[in-house]
């Protein structure tokens, strides 16, 4: 991995594409597709992109974490990625993750912003190698910083962004992703809530459905034993 600035990778922060991305999530509705906006809105200097929920722990018998995890109870689960590959000087995107990638809350980097409700910034390729060797796309996609920062909604904090770059990360970038992991919070809990509504109601109309079957039938009946009787 380089160490040298590339300067292909425009470091210049683009307002006109924060607030179109910020705009997008707000009015997103679907969870999955929540998820997709969040991961595929990128930029060239953007080689990956993570989105890691907290949730129940559900492969705690067979998670190679385990060892290191103090509470089976929760973990992070990484719900979306999208990395941008670069060959011959054209990128090419890939959204295949391994779903059931789970991280420690309070372990490694990601596992400590989680439980700190912080931005952690690593600040060369040597550090970003070491702490993600799981990644082969490293050695080859000329990563040269990695930033995480905690997404919350209401104080409490829902999962952990994670954002690795070809270029270095300015004061402005760094206050972009807090900005956006708060309000991609937001747009989670919302989007949370909007499909629960939309369950309750289809299991609201598959109830009255039920129920006005039950009258029609009742009343059937009712008619029959009038008849026979008459």
């Amino acid at each position: 991995m380089e160490t040298a600035s590339d300067k292909r990778y425009d470091t210049r922060f683009d307002f006109d594409f924060a607030s179109s991305l910020l705009l997008d999530i707000a009015q997103e509705r679907s969870f999955d597709g929540l998820m997709e906006k969040a991961v595929s809105a990128s930029s060239p200097e953007i080689a990956r992109v993570e989105i890691w929920l907290i949730d129940k722990g559900d492969l705690c018998s067979r998670c190679p974490q385990r060892p290191l995890c103090p509470d089976q109870t929760r973990c992070l689960h990484l719900v979306a990625a999208c990395e941008s590959h670069v060959a011959a000087d054209a990128e090419e995107f890939s959204r295949f993750f391994n779903t059931n990638e789970r991280i420690p809350l309070g372990v490694g980097l990601i596992g400590r912003v989680a439980t700190e409700g912080r931005l952690a910034d690593l600040e060369n390729a040597d550090e970003v190698r070491a702490e993600f060797p799981r990644l082969e796309f490293l050695l080859t996609e000329k990563i040269r910083r990695c930033a995480a920062t905690a997404i919350s909604f209401r104080g409490e904090v829902l999962g952990v962004l994670v954002i690795f770059s070809r270029a270095s990360f300015t004061k402005d970038r760094h206050a972009w992703q807090r900005i956006f992991s708060d309000h991609f919070g937001a747009a989670i809990a919302n989007a949370r809530a909007f499909e629960e509504i939309q369950r309750l109601k289809a299991q609201l109309e598959m109830q009255n459905a039920y129920l006005e079957e039950e009258v029609v039938e009742a009343k059937a009946f009712g008619e029959l034993v009038g008849q026979s009787h008459a």
